[in-house]
């Protein structure tokens, strides 16, 4: 037999103790490594977190829009109120956090769907609503088209501290037609004070109350609809605005049908404690219901300030005076939309001219008032 190199085993065995084996490598190699990444992904984890928390609670470093030397100047007090609530359909606010608001809501009986009218929702299937005219100060005129029926909602200011909102209702189709409209005054503010006036049929004749940041207030009512008329209405409580149109569905009562021909219909019960067992509760929601047919026509006026006995004093923008105000400020505003576009003088067809109307309207109508700090959501 060959002999073997006695030294050359030997280096080989060497070679052979040196290499580790690949269950010791992974013993002993990967774990620094593992340790490693679970180190850094911690790390980088704090990091955006504690980065998030810091760059939402920190404001932004320029002049704010409104500054408190601002909200005493006329210009600011003339557009203290407006229809800053472009997501309902129709809804007043000023531009104070945690205020008075107002708004609407409505659902029809003769269709299938009896669900309520209130937050802009494609849901809703509307064919068309928006804004035909709104200078973004004193005056809007806004159309909502519903199966069956046409809404028109007219906003006008009298003052910096008073305003007056026009409901009318046209049928577009022939047969008879039910629908209820609400109307309704939500505080934010807690401890404010809210009550209702109401006469024997059950009509909201005037809502009264007072807030550290309006004052006292004042808001009328006044309808014009068929002899054939329900009224109803709803003091309560509610923990926010956004559930507003869900407390009023879950409150409606069945009341057998009034006249002939009628439905069953879904009324508010009244004066009712919506949270039995949360103690003393205040008020801080009126809703004024009014089912009736059309056409019709339902005004609420509001007044806060200094105004001399609101209690008794009758309402600035009312019936026949507003009529005519709000001729004179659509003339106003149509003029001034001419002088300073100058379709009609460029040949522009009706047709193309109220479409830039309503375009521009909807642009300055759509303006609204939030407050708050936004909700900043860090997905790991």
């Amino acid at each position: 037999m060959p002999k073997v190199n006695k030294q050359k085993k030997r280096k080989a065995a060497n070679l052979v103790t040196k290499v580790p084996s690949s269950r010791a490598a992974s013993r002993g190699g990967l774990w620094p490594l593992v340790i490693g990444i679970v180190i850094a992904v911690t790390a980088v984890a704090v990091g955006v977190v504690v980065f998030g928390r810091r760059h939402v609670n920190t404001p932004l470093g320029v002049p704010p829009v409104i500054s408190p030397n601002m909200v005493n100047t006329t210009e600011y007090q003339l557009r203290l109120w407006g229809t800053y609530r472009s997501n309902v359909y129709f809804g007043v606010r000023p531009r104070l956090p945690k205020s008075l608001i107002a708004g609407m809501m409505w659902f029809s009986y003769n269709s299938h769907d009896h669900s309520i009218r209130h937050s802009c929702e494609h849901g809703d299937k509307l064919p068309r609503y928006g804004w035909l005219q709104h200078d973004g100060v004193i005056f809007g005129n806004q159309e909502i088209v519903d199966h069956g029926f046409t809404l028109s909602t007219q906003f006008v200011k009298g003052s910096h501290d008073s305003w007056t909102a026009r409901i009318s209702g046209q049928a577009s189709i022939q047969r008879p037609q039910l629908i209820s409209l609400i109307l309704y005054l939500y505080n934010e503010a807690d401890g404010s004070s809210i009550q209702a006036t109401a006469n024997s049929k059950q009509a909201v004749t005037q809502v009264t109350g007072e807030t550290v940041k309006i004052g006292r207030y004042r808001v009328t009512f006044s309808e014009t609809v068929q002899k054939q008329s329900v009224f109803n209405y709803l003091v309560t409580e509610a923990p926010g605005a956004d559930q507003l149109a869900t407390i009023v569905k879950q409150l409606f009562r069945q009341t057998p049908p009034p006249y002939e021909g009628w439905p069953m219909l879904a009324t508010l019960p009244g004066s009712v404690d919506y949270f039995p067992s949360g103690g003393n509760t205040v008020p801080n929601l009126v809703a004024y219901q009014v089912t009736t047919s059309f056409p019709f026509t339902v005004e609420m006026a509001f007044e806060s300030g200094d105004h001399g006995d609101m209690v008794s004093q009758p309402p600035l923008l009312m019936g026949t005076q507003l009529t005519q105000l709000l001729d004179v400020l659509s003339t106003q505003f149509n003029d001034q939309f001419e002088k300073v576009f100058h379709m009609y003088s460029n040949n522009f067809t009706d047709e193309q001219v109220n479409f830039a109307k309503a375009a521009f309207s909807n642009l300055i109508g759509g303006i609204s008032y939030f407050y708050g700090s936004s909700r900043y959501n860090i997905v790991m």
